[in-house]
Formats: C-alpha cells, structure tokens, sequence
C-alpha cells in the first residue's frame, strides 16, 4: 500500500510438474486410485489437486497421520506410496509398496521404501505398475506349466505300457519346463514403456531409468 492506497499485488502458487495429470490419468486407466496426502493447507492442495485431476485429497496431515492414512488404506486394498521427503518416511515403510523420487528424494525416504525411482517423471509409474502386473503373470503361468509338465511322467504311470518310457518322460518334462521358464523370462525382457514416450519439458537430461 502506499498512502493508504493499493498500489500492487502478488500472489504466489504451486506449479505441479509438466507430467503429473498425465500419469494420474494414466494410473486411473490400469484401475489405481490416486490419493493424495499432503501437509500442504487445505485450499492449496485443492488446487494442486485440480490441476493434477486427483479426487480424493487428505491435506494438513503431520507424518503420524500419514502412517495412519496408509495404515487404514492397506487393510482394505494394497496400497502404493510414493513420496520423497524426511515426513514421508514411515508412510513409506507402512505401505505394501513403498517407491521414493531418488534424484532429489531424501536419504531417509529412500531407505523406508522398497523401491527408489532414479529419474522425477511421474509417467514411469504407470509403467512400472504395468511391469509388475504383467511379471506376476508371468511367474503364474510358468509355475503352472512347469507343474503340468511334471504331472505326465505320473499319468504315465497308469499304463502297463509305458514303464520304457517313464525314464524318458521325466528327463523329457524337467528339460520342457526348464524351457518354458527360460522362454517366459527372455520375454519380459522385450517389455516396452507404453505411458512414458519421451522426456516431458521439465525433465530434460535427467535419467529416465524406473
């Protein structure tokens, strides 16, 4: 103000990142609920929010709260967290699955989670979600042929014929089984990023490693 008068104003807000709507819309095609915990004050997190397309928000939230938020979350759902700071420690600890923003991140989120992201872009989530879903298949169905291929040297065993070929049979089975597993893995080494398409304007020349 000058003489009473005012002369000027300024107003101060919270820019999210370039890919954040982007990889909230992207976690909400695979079926993730996206929540967002924040000490931030209630009307800033809305925004934030807003900005970002996330629903449900819980702001105002000291670390204890937040342990006690995920706590509630996981016994009714698996329940992700992903955060990068010294409050979000035992949050991270807390969850099934706790992922930290390793290139700016804290020592001490990197330590309470399980997984540390080496790169800031969000979109990488999305994929890493989808890698894990598209593993645990994997893993399922290589289990589940390998027991298939072991339960015929036993089939065998019910005809009078077959005592010739039982030796055969359980050689044959492990060798398939073995083949299978290998084939199935050498797969998931094709996987391909399907959200994350390129650096976004705000992480140029960083790492994009999930």
């Amino acid at each position: 103000q000058v003489d009473g008068e005012l002369r000027a104003a300024c107003q101060l807000s919270d820019k999210i990142r370039g890919e954040s709507s982007t990889a909230v819309r992207d976690l909400r095609s695979l079926g993730v609920k996206v929540v967002m915990l924040t000490g931030d004050a209630e009307e800033t997190a809305q925004a934030v929010a807003a900005q970002a397309g996330i629903e449900k928000v819980v702001a105002g939230v000291k670390p204890k709260e937040k342990l006690a938020a995920i706590e509630e979350m996981a016994r009714r759902n698996t329940v992700g967290m992903m955060g990068d700071g010294v409050n979000d420690g035992p949050a991270l600890a807390a969850a099934d699955v706790g992922i930290a923003m390793g290139v700016q991140g804290t020592a001490m989120a990197s330590q309470a989670a399980g997984i540390v992201f080496m790169s800031n872009d969000l979109r990488w989530l999305a994929d890493a979600v989808r890698g894990s879903r598209h593993t645990s298949r994997t893993l399922v169905v290589s289990f589940a042929t390998s027991i298939l291929f072991k339960l015929a040297p036993l089939v065998l065993m019910f005809f009078p014929t077959a005592g010739d070929y039982l030796l055969v049979a359980a050689v044959a089975s492990d060798v398939a089984g073995i083949l299978f597993v290998l084939l199935a893995a050498l797969h998931l080494l094709r996987m391909k990023p399907k959200f994350w398409t390129g650096p976004c304007s705000n992480n140029e020349g960083q790492v994009a490693e999930g």
